[in-house]
């Protein structure tokens, strides 16, 4: 058979995967109930053990300040950014990122980049690929602190990251045969433009990398008093790899609000005991389940705009 016939038979193909909304429903909905009744497992087995311990308020008091920290961190990343598309004013940054949080937590994480995205105006993804690029500053500066703590599994991402911020156009055009194939090649141009325009400013893509590293650091921090409060110990590469492999795995597994998947990357970092799985919903309530929370306050002020 000639190329012409595998050409198309890999587009259409590509189409019925694209389009397979109950096969992608029933594996979501699928390892959702799997993760939340692993993660509830532990947690009720941890809530016994915790009957022994004594629990320390003052440091999960603590921990919702240097949580605060790290998310108007991220605001400002993803606002340094945004900046070289549109002149978006901070206060509106964050109230639409509150709007993301809400998303991300009643749909799932992935979709929540995506509506937030619509909603800071202008073209759509252009703004999308400000949110990737966001996103990609974040894994890429806590991939580094992994490696220097001796964690070489995320070098893979690094790599992938590294070639998406300095070579873009050599990457898009590797990423963006399967897109022709499909017709979509026109989103995937104005993407391009988007992502160029945020990498093509090196102020602000290094006030957005101290931004991120200053998230990731709050973040970590974040954990360890969160752990603190149930006498547990967590190392600063620890609270690091929890914080990637947590933004990651939520974001490519996708299950609703990114319950699970968030909490299962907390603890493939920081240990898989019962114990350590109610320091992962506690540290992800304080860091993300609290902003969604806000964020419903902040979707029903913009949707009467």
């Amino acid at each position: 058979m000639n190329e012409a016939h595998w050409r198309d038979r890999l587009k259409e193909l590509m189409r019925r995967a694209m389009h397979s909304k109950r096969v992608r429903e029933v594996f979501v909905v699928t390892v959702t109930v799997v993760l939340v009744a692993y993660i509830a497992w532990k947690g009720y087995n941890g809530i016994v053990l915790l009957r022994t311990r004594k629990i320390e308020w003052r440091y999960f008091l603590l921990s919702f300040a240097s949580g605060a920290l790290a998310y108007v961190s991220y605001t400002f990343l993803w606002h340094f950014l945004l900046k070289s598309l549109t002149d978006l004013k901070l206060k509106t940054t964050f109230k639409v990122n509150l709007l993301g949080s809400y998303f991300s937590f009643s749909l799932n994480p992935s979709l929540g980049n995506l509506i937030k995205s619509k909603y800071v105006g202008g073209d759509y993804f252009r703004a999308l690929a400000i949110t990737t690029l966001a996103v990609s500053i974040e894994l890429g500066i806590g991939s580094v602190l992994a490696i220097m703590h001796g964690d070489l599994r995320v070098v893979p991402l690094l790599i992938l990251i590294t070639a998406g911020i300095f070579f873009p156009r050599q990457t898009y055009r590797v990423i963006v045969v399967p897109i022709k194939l499909v017709g979509k090649e026109d989103w995937a141009r104005r993407f391009l433009e988007g992502w160029l325009r945020g990498v093509s400013r090196p102020e602000r893509m290094l006030l957005a990398c101290v931004a991120a590293l200053g998230e990731i650091i709050f973040n970590a921090i974040t954990l360890f008093l969160v752990a603190k409060t149930f006498g547990i110990s967590v190392t600063f590469g620890g609270a690091v790899l929890a914080f990637v492999y947590s933004t990651l795995l939520s974001g490519v597994v996708g299950t609703p609000g990114g319950v699970g998947v968030n909490e299962l990357g907390v603890m493939l970092a920081i240990g898989d005991t019962h114990l350590m799985a109610v320091v992962a919903f506690a540290y992800k309530f304080v860091t993300q389940y609290f902003y969604a929370l806000v964020g419903a306050v902040a979707f029903y002020e913009m949707s009467k705009e």
